[in-house]
């Protein structure tokens, strides 16, 4: 058994690695580089195949299928970025026509201006003495803060899940336990000039009531061990709309409870302004395949400040994974908004967000899932929450025959 968990992760990291020079791929746009990816992803799919006594890495075959026809796309003569935009879209879990261009520009520059307008409350942030030990204490004393706030105000916890707690210089994140266990490690990057609202505002959206939530509810849910695992759901569930949408959300809530309102008002502002541009850049730069300067100009017209245009585009994840975090951030807010009955009544409210955070399912889903709390009392709001997903439904259907498929092969394993 150990044998074969250490298999699967192995399989995992040279798929990471694969993918991770796809980005690279769609940026210098190279028909040799593409020939090449597509060799290595093909010999490493012929290495699974050759492993036939291990039924777990059926899996990967799968996965690896998946990911030779997306480089096959990458690589072919026809215009590249209108390819790449439209398949990795689809690979994140976003439907595209919920994105539209003129709504997205307007945002930006809507954005933009009302972050112009709260930038100088960032002067009056608590800034945070730079020492490791310092920041770790004070990452502990928010932690126990927002666990409060989450238990209060959106799902009760289970006891003793705090994470334990990492400083790294060039990293955050929520690193989660693999398989099906809970314990994560929460990465801090914390660097000189850090504060402490900052720090509220990273720890809310990877721990309390963000990531590490998702991944307790997911661990302790009633799913097929296909859904639980962390890293084999990239190839099956398009969840990452979801699961940052939910992020974003746990963010706001936390700065509305904790910090100033005008504080809150800021985190939000920025927040709202780097999802909205950070998508927008993956449309340019991978569907019209503009460069980096370019898209520069582009931003300033819209009103984002030269400083965070620069930012942006340093820090610009894989592609299309950044229209996920914008299209997530949407979703969540639709859905709550077309089960605001429910929200109204604490009763109601807490399985609404355990729904939520239980899982990871595609966009309609969860729609669907929501649309059944609704539909006795509030028929119409229910329809119109499927209305609205039903484009998704073929590639929930599509990925759903793969889990039927590999879930028991997943059981021999674990």
């Amino acid at each position: 058994m150990l044998a074969a968990r250490a298999k699967l992760a192995e399989y995992d990291t040279a798929c990471d690695r694969l993918l991770s020079k796809l980005d690279l791929l769609l940026k210098v746009k190279s028909v040799t580089l593409a020939e090449k990816l597509a060799e290595e992803a093909l010999a490493l799919k012929s290495v699974c195949e050759g492993l036939k006594t291990d039924s777990s890495l059926e899996l990967w075959k799968l996965h690896l299928t998946e990911l030779c026809e997306y480089i096959a796309v990458c690589s072919a003569a026809a215009p590249l970025p209108e390819a790449s935009y439209s398949l990795m879209l689809t690979v994140w879990g976003c439907n595209r026509e919920l994105i539209g261009e003129e709504k997205l520009r307007s945002e930006v520059r809507r954005a933009a201006a009302k972050y112009r307008r709260l930038a100088h409350v960032k002067s009056s942030l608590k800034e945070i003495p730079y020492r490791e030990a310092i920041v770790v204490d004070e990452a502990r004393r928010i932690l126990r803060e927002l666990r409060e706030v989450t238990t209060r105000h959106v799902v009760e916890l289970p006891d003793d899940l705090d994470p334990p707690i990492s400083v790294s210089p060039s990293y955050s994140g929520y690193v989660s336990g693999c398989f099906n266990t809970m314990k994560g490690i929460l990465v801090i990057n914390f660097t000189p000039g850090g504060t402490r609202e900052e720090l509220v505002s990273v720890i809310a959206h990877e721990v309390y009531p963000g990531h590490h939530v998702q991944r307790v509810f997911t661990s302790r849910a009633d799913l097929p061990a296909t859904m639980k695992l962390n890293w084999v759901g990239r190839a099956l569930r398009c969840s990452t709309p979801v699961e940052e949408g939910l992020a974003q959300l746990a963010q706001r809530i936390a700065e509305e409870k904790l910090l100033e309102p005008e504080v809150a008002e800021y985190f939000k502002a920025r927040r709202e302004l780097y999802s909205r541009a950070r998508a927008l850049i993956d449309l340019l730069a991978h569907y019209y395949g503009m460069g980096e300067a370019e898209i520069r100009d582009e931003l300033v017209k819209l009103g984002v400040p030269g400083e965070h245009a620069d930012n942006m585009l340093s820090t610009q994840a894989t592609s299309c994974m950044d229209s996920a975090y914008y299209y997530g951030e949407m979703y969540v807010e639709w859905i709550l908004e077309h089960a605001s009955p429910l929200l109204e009544d604490r009763e109601l409210s807490w399985p609404l967000y355990k729904l939520l955070y239980t899982g990871y399912t595609t966009p309609y889903v969860k729609a669907a899932q929501v649309a059944k709390l609704l539909e006795e009392e509030h028929p119409e709001r229910a329809r119109s929450l499927l209305e609205r997903f039903e484009p998704t439904r073929p590639r929930y259907q599509k990925r759903r025959k793969r889990i039927e498929i590999i879930d028991p092969l997943l059981e021999e394993v674990f």
